[in-house]
């Protein structure tokens, strides 16, 4: 496809991007196939989702699209809108699948991932914009394929893998038991996808633990030899010299600093105490959190690295003291927007010190707050200071699903992934030797989110966090062997929260 104008090309024919090669093709198939009825998956790039140009250029395709109307499929919109807090927000990605348009990338919350693919499998999707997760390995049907964009993650081998898994999902839309299916395929730049569906797609048959160090990131190198050498500990996931670096005096102390400040009679600080608090004590607090994990490393942060981890503690703090992913939004969202400035400014218009007109544009032009991109760390790359997702951003302007993707990326990325291990291996073994409860409440806070038993029991029975917090009344007792529910749970109005226990009933 170039510039509207659609053609028929084989990627077998040699130059088959060339004119010569090509054949017109007079209709536009998607719109006709959405017209009737039909799917789409188009692959695009993230950043055009972050910055919103995927809708101006797919418009007249979107403008297509006309309102959901079916019951259960509305219900599923409503279920995404009250996790990421959207009923008063501007949120683009419940606003689009309100008219059967679906966005899926990694850094959609996994439970909203789910419910999205839900979504899609049921046939309520008529376009799905999506990025190279969903071309690894996610089941959805479509009857188009349109590859906007032909950048994919790995190796050339992995790039041409990802790329035949993408457009293999074309045509899978038919539900007629012994009936040919077929799909299309849309393209836009026809010779970068010819050369890359082209390339060899063999799987090496050496490990890359076998390769040798040479271009891995220092911050790799200890645990690549420590799998090598049969040194890691299996129960922290970690190399065992650094199990011991957590294990030293130095990190107790800043333990012992920790657990002392967090908590009042062996339990847990509550939020408004936290935000209460000094600025200076917080900063205190945050730098000890910072020691243990440049403890586990080895070496300093460096300033990139010290900023990712800053703003991700301040996360991990209010999940500690117990906040829904929902509330963390909204902390954020308060943060990122001035609302301490936006009320002043409020104030002021009340006091008769402005005309209205006057504080709107004053809101409307508020710059948003700096706030760094996440990265997982550790990573040496990362020496100086980093731009901000919203650099440039004001209210008038502001994307609210940024606070959402960021929001969920610092807990992905970084806690979940880049910390939640070392600060385990830290917490446990000082529990372990001092027997303070304090700390394996911490294990538990930093492993699932929550020291609530019965959370924690559904946790490991794979319901997510917040999952467990609206099954939770309705558990009558629950172990390893088994969940036994009080009646209540049959009156439960969450369809999605009913059908996943039916199965324990």
């Amino acid at each position: 496809m170039q510039k509207n104008i659609f053609e028929c090309f084989s990627p077998f024919v040699e130059n088959g991007h060339l004119l010569k090669n090509k054949a017109h093709f007079d209709i536009d198939i998607l719109k006709n196939k959405l017209l009737d009825g039909g799917s789409a998956l188009i692959y695009i790039s993230k950043s055009s989702i972050y910055d919103k140009s995927f809708e101006k250029d797919f418009e007249r395709y979107i403008a297509l699209c006309e309102p959901i109307t079916n019951p259960a499929a509305i219900e599923i919109i409503d279920e995404i809108e009250e996790l990421i807090g959207a009923k008063e927000k501007e949120s683009e990605l419940v606003h689009l699948m309100k008219k059967g348009v679906v966005i899926h990338h990694g850094s959609v919350p996994l439970v909203v991932r789910f419910l999205i693919e839900k979504f899609t499998n049921s046939g309520f999707a008529k376009i799905c914009f999506a990025t190279s997760t969903l071309a690894q390995g996610v089941n959805m049907p479509f009857d188009i394929v349109w590859v906007e964009n032909i950048r994919f993650i790995g190796t050339k081998e992995d790039q041409t893998l990802g790329l035949k898994n993408l457009i293999g999902r074309a045509g899978r839309s038919t539900s007629v038991i012994n009936n040919f299916d077929y799909g299309y395929i849309i393209v836009k730049n026809i010779k970068g996808f010819i050369d890359k569906f082209n390339g060899e797609s063999k799987l090496s048959g050496k490990s890359q633990l076998d390769e040798d160090n040479k271009g891995t990131p220092e911050d790799l190198i200890e645990f690549i030899d420590a799998v090598k050498n049969e040194n890691v500990n299996d129960e922290y996931n970690l190399p065992n010299s650094k199990t011991e670096r957590l294990s030293s005096d130095e990190a107790s102390l800043l333990i012992k600093n920790i657990l002392d400040f967090l908590f009042v009679e062996n339990q847990i600080m509550d939020g408004n105490t936290y935000r209460d608090l000094p600025r200076g004590k917080k900063d205190k607090l945050k730098k000890s959190l910072a020691g243990i994990f440049e403890i586990s490393l080895g070496r300093a942060l460096y300033r990139g690295e010290k900023t990712v981890l800053s703003a991700s503690v301040t996360i991990l703090l209010w999940q500690i003291q117990g906040k829904t992913f929902k509330e963390l939004l909204g902390l954020r969202y308060s943060y990122l927007t001035n609302q301490v400035k936006q009320r002043k400014i409020k104030k002021r218009f009340k006091a008769g010190e402005m005309t209205e007109a006057e504080c709107d544009e004053l809101i409307k032009n508020l710059p948003i707050t700096y706030s760094v991109i996440p990265h997982s760390l550790p990573n040496s790359d990362l020496k100086k200071s980093l731009p901000s997702r919203f650099k440039g951003s004001n209210m008038q302007n502001f994307n609210y699903d940024l606070v959402v993707y960021d929001t969920y990326d610092f807990l992905d990325k970084v806690i979940s992934f880049s910390l939640a291990d070392m600060y385990v291996a830290a917490f446990d073994q000082y529990f372990i030797q001092t027997n303070d409860i304090r700390a394996k409440s911490m294990v538990n806070y930093f492993r699932y989110g929550t020291n609530d038993e019965k959370e924690i029991w559904l946790m490991r029975y794979g319901f997510s966090i917040e999952e467990a917090e609206v099954i939770k009344p309705h558990v009558l007792a629950i172990d390893e062997n088994e969940i036994l529910f009080e009646n209540s749970i049959y009156k439960e109005e969450n369809s999605s929260i009913k059908s996943q226990v039916e199965r324990y009933f």
